[in-house]
C-alpha cells in the first residue's frame, strides 16, 4: 500500500479544476495520515471526535489539528486492497517519513549554526509543495518560504489565521505580526506572510531562544513550480521575509518533485542550485522502484486518483536520485531506501518506539512499503567547489537482474567533503538493531 501523499503545485498538466481537486484531495489524505499516526489511529479517516481516547502515537504534532478536518475522506487507502492491518504499514511509514525530514532539518541547522557567518545571516528553508505540513510552527529562528499550488496555499493561510489555528500562531516568533496576503490566482504570489511588514523591516530581530538573528519570519506562497522565472523571482524580492540566497539554506521536497515531468523537476533544482550563493543542501522524500509488481500497484493507483508520478520512470533507482542532485549542481549526494534508513540511520531509540507502537503480522509487506521511498541527501559549500563534472556514482547502480537493491549510494566532489557543512548535513549509520 503507497504512502498517502501530497501532489505539489503545477505538477499536472490537466485542467485547473480538476488538477486542484486532486491536490486538494492528496493533500487531505497526508494530514489525516500524519494524525492518525500522531494518534495510533486504527484508520485515518476516523472522526476526531475520538482523538482524546486514542493516545500514545509515533509522534507528538501539537499543531496539526486545524489541518484536519472532523471527517476526513480516504480513497488511497480505503480503496486499497488487503486487510485493515495494513493501516500499521501506514502509520509506520509516515512515522519513519517524519523523522528521516526531521532528522534532516536539525542537521542543517546545526551545520548552518557552525558557519562563521551565523551571527549575520539567519538560515533558510525553502519547502516545495508544502501542503498541509506544520513543521515552520516548530522549528524556530529561521526564514522559512513554503510553496504550494494557490488552492492549497489559501486553504492552508486561512486555517493558520482562523479561529482554529491559535496553537500554530502561537509558535510562530513573537516579534513577528501578521502581514496582509496579497491577491492570489494562479500567478505566483505571497499567499501570507508572518514577519517584517515591510522590506525596510525585513531584518526585524526573532527573539527566540535561537537567539538574536535578523530576518526571519514565514512566509507562504502560491503558484506552478513549472514556473521557475516567478518563484526566483518572488524569492529575490525577499518574499515578504527577507530570502537572501546568501544565507545558508534548505530544500525541502517531500513527494513533490516525482509529481513533475523529470524536465521541469531538473530545471527547478538547477535553478535553485545556481541561485544559491551560499551553503546549500536539500533533502527529498518520493517514491522509486516502480518496476516489480508492488511498484505497479503503487504507480497505478496514484494515477487513478488523478496524481501520476510523473518524474519516477526518470529516476526509478537510488543511483538515478544522486545524478539527478549532482547534475542540478550538489556537490556531494548520498541517497538511501526508507527501509536502509530505518534500521541503519534512525537512532535505536526512535526506531524501538516506532516497532512498540502496534502489532504488525506481515514485516514482508512493511518492508516492501518501505523499499519503494527514497531519503535523499545533498549539500553545496561554494568555499568547497570545483570545476569538474559530477563523478560516477560512488555506491553502485540499482538492483540488476532482480538483485537486492543497493542500501546506500553516494557520490561527491571531494572538495565538498571537506566542508563542515557537508559532513555534518550529511547523514551518518546509527547503528543496526533488529526488532
Amino acid at each position: 500500500m503507497p504512502l498517502p501523499t501530497r501532489r505539489p503545485a503545477g505538477a499536472g498538466g490537466g485542467p485547473p479544476a480538476a488538477a486542484a481537486v486532486a491536490v486538494m484531495e492528496t493533500n487531505d489524505e497526508a494530514a489525516a495520515c500524519r494524525m492518525a499516526a500522531m494518534k495510533k489511529w486504527v484508520r485515518p479517516s476516523r472522526a476526531l471526535a475520538g482523538l482524546s481516547a486514542r493516545t500514545g502515537g509515533y509522534f507528538q504534532d501539537p499543531f496539526l489539528a486545524p489541518f484536519v478536518d472532523p471527517v476526513v475522506p480516504s480513497p488511497l487507502v480505503l480503496a486499497a486492497p488487503g486487510p485493515p492491518q495494513r493501516a500499521v504499514d501506514v502509520n509506520r511509514g509516515t512515522a519513519i517519513r517524519v523523522a528521516g525530514v526531521d532528522a534532516a532539518v536539525a542537521a542543517f541547522r546545526r551545520a548552518a549554526a557552525a558557519l562563521p557567518e551565523s551571527a549575520s545571516r539567519p538560515p533558510q528553508i525553502l519547502a516545495l509543495g508544502a501542503g498541509f505540513d506544520t513543521r515552520p510552527a516548530a522549528v524556530r529562528g529561521v526564514r522559512y518560504v513554503e510553496v504550494d499550488y494557490p488552492a492549497v496555499a489559501a486553504a492552508k493561510w486561512r486555517r493558520v489565521v482562523g479561529d482554529r489555528g491559535t496553537a500554530a500562531r502561537a509558535a510562530l516568533p513573537s516579534t513577528m505580526r501578521r502581514v496582509a496576503a496579497a491577491a492570489g490566482g494562479d500567478d505566483f504570489h505571497v499567499a501570507g506572510v508572518w514577519g517584517a511588514p515591510t522590506p525596510a523591516a525585513a531584518t526585524a530581530v526573532d527573539g527566540d531562544a535561537a537567539g538574536g538573528r535578523r530576518g526571519t519570519g514565514y512566509a507562504l506562497l502560491g503558484g506552478d513550480l513549472r514556473d521557475v522565472p516567478r518563484l526566483l523571482a518572488v524569492l529575490l524580492a525577499g518574499a515578504g521575509v527577507g530570502w537572501d540566497w546568501a544565507s545558508p539554506t534548505l530544500l525541502l521536497c517531500e513527494v513533490a518533485l516525482v509529481y513533475m515531468d523529470a524536465g521541469d523537476s531538473g530545471r527547478l533544482l538547477a535553478a535553485i542550485a545556481a541561485a544559491a550563493r551560499g551553503c546549500l543542501a536539500v533533502v527529498n522524500f518520493e517514491q522509486i522502484r516502480p518496476d516489480d509488481p508492488f511498484g505497479a500497484r503503487m504507480v497505478a493507483q496514484m494515477a487513478a486518483h488523478g496524481c501520476p508520478l510523473r518524474g519516477l520512470a526518470a529516476y526509478p533507482e537510488l543511483v538515478d536520485q544522486v545524478r539527478r542532485f549532482r547534475t542540478a549542481g550538489w556537490g556531494a549526494v548520498e541517497a538511501v531506501d526508507a527501509l536502509t534508513y530505518f534500521y541503519r540511520y534512525m537512532p535505536p531509540d526512535r526506531r524501538r518506539h516506532i516497532i512498540s507502537r502496534e502489532r504488525l503480522d506481515d514485516a514482508d509487506e512493511w518492508h516492501g512499503l518501505l523499499r519503494h521511498y527514497a531519503l535523499v541527501w545533498g549539500a553545496t559549500d561554494r568555499r568547497h567547489e570545483g570545476a569538474g563534472p559530477p563523478q560516477s556514482g560512488g555506491g553502485g547502480g540499482g538492483a540488476p537482474n532482480g538483485g537486492a537493491p543497493d542500501l546506500a549510494v553516494a557520490d561527491a566532489d571531494p572538495r565538498q567533503l571537506a566542508s563542515p557543512f557537508v559532513a555534518t548535513f550529511l547523514p551518518r549509520p546509527a547503528g543496526r538493531e533488529t526488532g
